[in-house]
């Protein structure tokens, strides 16, 4: 890493005051508007190289993977899969089989917002040995997080949009990341996608994650 420590270490310090991750911070009053407003100002200082991985399209879709790297050598993966109706029915099927009512209720209707040629932008985001839990890791904070997926989300979109029929994101959070988590990605959705505003937390349908899913 070329950059300067001190410089590294002043920016660091800087952004804990704004970093959602921060457990010194009350959450309940957190100031979403200059939480947004310096992390774009920072999102991309904080970045110390940002690379497309692999491009692939399937029968099932497409897949888009990402390698970031920090200023302070904090390497993760995001993944960018967008999944056609065909493989979206394993996914539905998940969402319509727990016992809950409600998730049958949304997943029936997000049958019909899919319909015969709907796709549905899956993001899942680890750590480079495969970790989805992020937040402890030292030097990883939300600003961190916010940039990563900001980069890779315009950066694929820009690459697929045009021949995508896009009519929904689903964003995969480890279950023991939830409640660190969720609220960014809830606020990030909220503030840059807003074609997507119709949001809903499924809880029940993944033993491992849950998922946030945002449709038009």
């Amino acid at each position: 890493m070329n950059k300067d420590i001190k410089y590294i270490s002043k920016l660091y310090e800087s952004i804990a005051k704004i970093d959602y991750f921060n457990q010194n911070i009350d959450k309940k009053h957190f100031d979403w508007d200059y939480f947004f407003y310096e992390a774009l100002n920072k999102s991309y200082i904080l970045i110390e190289s940002f690379e497309i991985l692999s491009r692939e399209t399937t029968p099932n879709g497409k897949t888009d993977v990402y390698k970031i790297t920090t200023l302070k050598g904090n390497e993760y993966i995001l993944n960018i899969d967008y999944q056609n109706s065909k493989k979206l029915g394993m996914f539905i099927f998940a969402g319509l089989r727990e016992n809950s009512e409600p998730s049958k209720e949304y997943f029936n209707k997000l049958k019909g917002i899919i319909g015969n040629d709907g796709e549905m932008c899956f993001i899942r985001f680890e750590d480079i040995q495969g970790r989805n839990k992020l937040t402890g890791k030292e030097g990883l904070g939300a600003v961190e997080v916010f940039s990563g997926l900001k980069l890779a989300i315009t950066d694929s979109f820009a690459e697929h949009i045009k021949d995508t029929n896009l009519k929904g994101i689903v964003m995969l959070i480890s279950k023991g990341e939830e409640f660190s988590r969720l609220p960014l990605y809830k606020k990030l959705i909220e503030k840059y996608l807003l074609e997507f505003t119709n949001i809903y937390v499924d809880r029940t349908s993944d033993k491992l994650f849950t998922h946030l899913i945002a449709t038009k």
